[in-house]
């Protein structure tokens, strides 16, 4: 179900006629997200203490919700789909894997495993390091597979 909206979504972005043969939704973190998140709580709890607001337990709550929201506008959310001519790359989005607007084609010549663990792998994918779930791992493959010919 969840694949079939991810298709949905990129084919709703291409031109009418291409046709979808993978998509993967994948997202990398920006450098800063875990001081930024850490900073983001610490002043969050810091400021409710500091004017006595709630209990401890709602202050601590706030100040975590606080770090969620500055972690995910530190992800950097995509789509990449693999059409009937090229490897497009589209921007998805940020609590939703959905597509959600095009970024461009990618260098053919891009995508390469780096590591994988029991949930996730690591690709680099034009020169950026992106995390894919485990269970898209396959598509990924076809999609370096059929930009490397193998």
């Amino acid at each position: 179900m969840r694949r079939q909206v991810l298709n949905r979504s990129v084919e709703r972005q291409l031109p009418t006629g291409a046709r979808v043969d993978a998509a993967v939704f994948m997202w990398r973190r920006e450098a800063w997200m875990i001081a930024g998140t850490l900073a983001g709580v610490a002043a969050m709890l810091a400021g409710l203490t500091l004017v006595d607001y709630g209990t401890v337990g709602t202050r601590v709550m706030i100040a975590l919700a606080v770090g969620l929201i500055v972690a995910a506008a530190a992800t950097e959310n995509r789509v990449l789909a693999q059409t009937d001519e090229q490897l497009v790359m589209f921007r998805a989005g940020r609590f939703r894997q959905v597509a959600v607007d095009v970024i461009g084609p990618v260098s053919p010549s891009s995508i390469e495993m780096t590591s994988s663990n029991l949930v996730l792998t690591d690709w680099l994918v034009d020169g950026r390091s992106y995390t894919v779930p485990k269970r898209s791992q396959d598509a990924m493959t076809q999609m370096a597979d059929a930009v490397v010919g193998r």
